[in-house]
């Protein structure tokens, strides 16, 4: 807690930057506007901080809500939980320095340009496009070939360095492409997001922070969290079509497959929703949970060290005694998931994708000491683009755990 919020007071006078605020069931979703940190009170949380913002000291809105609840609320002390997460723009008069705003991808892009998204015929139309679309291109891929393209559509050609030169161009331009989409169906929500570089467990990925979307009706959320989906799908779907059309076992028909093929793996990582996925998102706001991933870990944690008490017994808290019967049913149900599907994936990586990583390496030294010109370079491509994606996804993992590791080193 900072100085000045250890001085707010019963005479203290607090004034609050613009607030973005919706109800959730029992409780309301509160934050500055602008930002990233959103908080969740319950309704008398709220109030006392509509009575602040209207120039009542703590003390007097402390009696205001004991005399209509008969609680006594403790609002000095919100006051400064609020002033620390940046949602207090003065105290007694002295204004405090604004946070500095996030940071924003595309900011000259608005509601103004891209609002028309979230009408509601709109979507309807988009939807039913959509709907028609996959389906046609499924019947017609079908008619064709008797099936649908598998993964030997990605081996397009016997060079392996285009085959993998091709599959970081398209895979990659379809995740940018994903992410453009939840950027700009949040900024038709009047939300600001920005895309960046992240990890989910050994996966690099590329995900757009709107976390101001919290506070947009629940119409608006569900938009946002599967406009990525919903791009990948009209693409994929457009590139199997078009496959249909062109000549085959052309070069542009295998390229049209690739994208498909690559369209649709991207579709399915989003079941995954033992990581933070587009799915995952869906189904934490569908029921109502309010961080389902970390009270999951924590409580996958408290599991953990409960059964290691067994052999040195101590007192553990269970870190979902303050959740209502339905949100820990909820949380305890996706521990079973998020435990289950992190050990597979990460048994999948020592087994399969280290080794093969590996032995891709491996193979391009290999290729650069033949001294064959045609076999360097294709080890060099190899070896600089293994290269590129390790240094990504290591500054992007440092970026999310670095200060774990540095508080447990100072310590």
């Amino acid at each position: 807690m900072t100085d000045l919020a250890a001085a707010i007071g019963p005479d203290s006078v607090v004034a609050f930057h613009p607030l973005a605020r919706r109800a959730d069931g029992p409780d309301v979703v509160i934050g500055r506007k602008g930002s990233d940190v959103f908080v969740s009170l319950p309704d008398v949380g709220a109030d006392a901080i509509a009575l602040l913002d209207t120039g009542a000291t703590i003390a007097e809105v402390e009696d205001r809500i004991e005399a209509g609840t008969g609680e006594r609320v403790d609002v000095a002390d919100l006051a400064a939980a609020l002033l620390d997460l940046g949602m207090v723009a003065a105290v007694d008069g002295r204004a405090l320095p604004a946070p500095a705003p996030a940071r924003v991808t595309l900011p000259r892009l608005g509601p103004e340009h891209v609002g028309w998204l979230l009408h509601r015929p709109v979507h309807v139309f988009l939807d039913a496009g959509l709907a028609l679309l996959v389906l046609a291109a499924l019947v017609l891929a079908v008619r064709a070939d008797g099936s649908l393209p598998g993964y030997e559509s990605l081996l397009w050609t016997d060079n392996g360095t285009l085959v993998l030169a091709t599959q970081v161009v398209v895979g990659w331009s379809l995740i940018l492409v994903h992410e453009a989409a939840h950027l700009i169906t949040a900024r038709a929500a009047g939300v600001p997001g920005r895309v960046e570089f992240g990890t989910r467990l050994q996966f690099l990925v590329a995900q757009t922070n709107v976390t101001g979307i919290w506070a947009a009706p629940l119409r608006h959320r569900l938009a946002v969290y599967s406009a990525g989906m919903r791009t990948d799908l009209a693409i994929g779907a457009f590139a199997l079509l078009a496959s249909t059309w062109l000549a085959p076992g052309g070069v542009p028909q295998r390229l049209a497959l690739v994208v498909a093929v690559l369209a649709a793996t991207g579709l399915i990582v989003q079941l995954l929703i033992f990581m933070r996925t587009d799915v995952y998102f869906i189904v934490q706001d569908l029921t109502r949970s309010r961080n389902l991933y970390g009270d999951s870990a924590a409580y996958a944690r408290y599991l953990a060290r409960r059964a290691a008490s067994l052999l040195r017994p101590r007192d553990l808290a269970n870190p979902l005694a303050a959740l209502d019967d339905r949100e820990r049913r909820t949380v305890q149900g996706y521990t079973v998931l998020l435990v289950a599907g992190t050990a597979v994936c990460l048994a999948y990586a020592a087994v399969v994708l280290v080794p093969f990583a590996v032995g891709l390496v491996l193979g391009a030294v290999a290729s650069i000491a033949s001294g064959r010109p045609a076999a360097v370079l294709d080890g060099a491509v190899v070896l600089a683009v293994q290269g590129a994606l390790l240094a990504v996804w290591s500054r992007a993992w440092w970026a999310r755990h670095g200060h774990r590791l540095t508080t447990a080193a100072s310590r």
